[in-house]
């Protein structure tokens, strides 16, 4: 018989109710005392509750009834840094990195060990997770994003240039790419990737969008306008955020009163949305005609 109150704890962490998830699974584990799973959930959710005391005290009780939980010794490597136990941390982290086998928490374990300055091995980790996801366009996305955030340009590079050789048409990917790129300021290529993207994005009112920004902030005012132009007739109707921008680059082309009479239909269709409301109360545009 399942227990109930495991049940409905790991529905709670699923929800991201951790609070509920506690209370439940330390009902759970008075009714299962030797299941390590249930300890280990138990951890997780108090973790999430900043209570890492208490935590540390549950996985270690994880860890006591099974010792070679790889996915156990990453939390508890997670919680000792937290706790400021940073060689507790990496030694934890090591082990998980040589031991886990699934995508997902490799992927966590390569943040753990970037956290603790272990650039290389979580590079390595975060490498194997791609290898071990059969080289998922996700496990590509995650991996550029830990070398940017390790100062790795060179090698992020690299990896969208293997990832979208395996996955050219892969939007998500082709998107993270792009916005690395407008990160870096490299505005021309930044343009030819979303460029791109517009054959294969499922919304290319948003890839619109992106490139309008761009070209508003190069100063190319009439490119910007016809991107804007094309995000409003796609996305109109759902986002306001092109309105917005519409509105900006007709008002920065001298286009006032085309700019009041946008604002005016954006107002009707989004009555609530703050930056339509900022706008017009600062954008000093005259009356739009009748």
């Amino acid at each position: 018989m399942q227990n109930p109150a495991a049940i409905r704890g790991r529905a709670a962490i699923s929800a991201g109710d951790e609070r509920t998830a506690e209370r439940e699974l330390r009902g759970a584990v008075e009714i299962e005392q030797q299941n390590w799973e249930l300890w280990r959930d138990l951890a997780r959710a108090q973790f999430r509750l900043a209570k890492h005391d208490t935590a540390l005290l549950s996985i270690s009780r994880a860890l006591s009834l099974a010792p070679q939980a790889a996915d156990a010794m990453l939390l508890r490597g997670q919680i000792h840094l937290a706790r400021g136990s940073r060689a507790s941390a990496l030694e934890d982290a090591r082990h998980a990195s040589s031991t886990l086998d699934r995508p997902s928490q490799l992927q966590e374990c390569a943040i753990l060990l970037l956290r603790l300055h272990e650039l290389d091995s979580a590079m390595a980790t975060a490498q194997r997770a791609v290898l071990l996801s059969g080289h998922d366009p996700d496990a590509y996305t995650n991996w550029a994003v830990l070398a940017a955030e390790a100062g790795a340009q060179r090698r992020v590079e690299s990896i969208f240039a293997e990832g979208r050789r395996r996955h050219p048409n892969d939007a998500p990917l082709a998107q993270a790419e792009a916005a690395w790129l407008v990160d870096r300021g490299e505005f021309t290529r930044a343009k030819a990737a979303y460029n791109a993207l517009l054959h294969v994005h499922s919304r290319p009112g948003l890839v619109h969008l992106a490139l309008a920004l761009l070209y508003h902030q190069e100063g190319a005012l009439n490119s910007a306008h016809n991107h804007a132009w094309l995000a409003v007739s796609l996305e109109g109707h759902a986002r306001a955020d092109v309105h917005y921008t519409y509105i900006v680059i007709l008002r920065d082309r001298s286009q006032s009163r085309a700019a009041a009479k946008q604002l005016k239909q954006a107002k009707r269709r989004f009555p609530h949305d703050a930056g339509l409301q900022r706008l017009a109360a600062t954008a000093m545009l005259p009356d739009p005609p009748p």
